[in-house]
Order: structure tokens, then sequence, then C-alpha cells
């Protein structure tokens, strides 16, 4: 009976370290899932920005004529081209329209937690600089939007006087070089960190990095 007793102890004691083992590894293999999950969304993400601007680099490199406005639309409309930036892009043409503003606005917080997320996700180095970059596209975008509301309020007001004045002269009462030059500031910005993270092949660390993650993650696991 006593023999019996310590056979029943042994057998028990093995079953729930067997058990602690396998939970662990269970844990594990989750905890890899769920990080593989979250570095391929921010990995297709900052893709989709990247090519867009990539895309769109001569439309980024804005001239600085003083004596007529800069045409920050089109560069604006082509790197927001895609799905989850498409609706707040809207507010480049309805500068007064408080929805869209809403979505932009949004979609401008969407970017700086991806931002955040790229960092925390990501080695260190590869996190840092798809930070910064992904900082400067929502920079260019505030400075651009920014810019179009200051040129529209200048051209509206000016149509409702019966004395119009010249851009330069609207411009001097608008303010209108200071936003100028943050345009053409974080849009250089932008170029600079596009160009760096293309060079550096920081993309492709990215996903380097997802997929070793994704082999640590058990066949069993992704069937589930």
């Amino acid at each position: 009976m006593e023999i019996a007793q310590i056979i029943l102890s042994i057998i028990t004691a093995i079953t729930a370290i067997v058990a602690i083992f396998m939970t662990r590894a269970e844990i594990k293999a989750q905890n890899n899932q769920c990080l593989f999950e979250k570095r391929l969304a921010n990995y297709i993400a900052c893709r989709k920005l990247l090519n867009l601007t990539s895309e769109n680099l001569e439309l980024l490199k804005f001239e600085n004529p003083k004596d007529e406005p800069l045409e920050v639309t089109t560069a604006f409309s082509m790197i927001t081209n895609c799905g989850f930036l498409e609706k707040g892009a809207q507010i480049i043409y309805n500068t007064n329209d408080y929805e869209i503003k809403k979505i932009f606005l949004k979609n401008i917080e969407s970017i700086e937690t991806m931002a955040e997320k790229s960092k925390l996700l990501f080695s260190d180095e590869t996190g840092e600089k798809m930070k910064a970059y992904l900082i400067s596209f929502k920079d260019a975008l505030m400075a651009m939007y920014k810019y179009e509301v200051i040129l529209q309020l200048m051209l509206k007001n000016n149509k409702s006087t019966a004395f119009r004045k010249s851009f330069d002269e609207l411009a001097q009462n608008y303010n209108e070089h200071k936003v100028r030059g943050e345009v053409i500031k974080s849009t250089n910005s932008l170029l600079e960190q596009c160009h760096m993270v293309t060079n550096d092949k920081i993309l492709e660390k990215m996903y380097n990095e997802t997929k070793i993650c994704k082999s640590t993650i058990p066949h069993k696991t992704e069937a589930n």
C-alpha cells in the first residue's frame, strides 16, 4: 500500500510538472503568435506609406516662388492614397468640413500610434528609423493641410473685398511665408527620411524580423 501511494505521488508530481511545461510552451506560442500578427500589421501599413512616398518624390519637392502660392493638394492626395487614410484625406479639398476634419485628425493619431508601435515591436535601430520616417510623414501632412487652410482663407477674403490685393500683399497680411516655410521644411525632412529608410533597407529588416517571429510558432498553434 505504501509503495502504491509513493508511486501515485510520483506520477502526480510528474503529471503536474509536464502540465506546467505544456502551459508555458502554450503561453510562449500564443505570445509569439500575437507578436507576429502585430508586427505583420505594422509592417504592411508602413510599407504602404513608404511606397506612396517613394512614388511621389517629385511632387514633394516644393520650390519657393514667393509671388505665387504652393500647390500642395496634389502631393497631399497622392501620399494619402490608401484605404485607411482615404476619407480623412478629403480634408485638403474641404478644409472647413468639421466631420472630415475629425476623421483626418484620427488618421494623424493613427500614424503617431504606428510610429510608436514600430519602435516597440522591432529591434532598436529598425524601429527608431521607421518611427522617424512616420513622424516626418505625419508632420508633412499637417503642414500641407495648415497651408491649404491659410491659402483658402486668403483667397476667400480677397474675393469678398472691392479692392483686390496681390498675392504678395495677402501673404504678408496672413503670415503666409511662415506656413510656407513649415511645408518646405517638413516635406524636405520627409524626403530625407524616405531616402534613409530606403537606403538602410528598413522594410526588409522589418520583414525578416516578422518572418523569424513566425518561424518560432509551432504548426499546430498556427493552424488553430
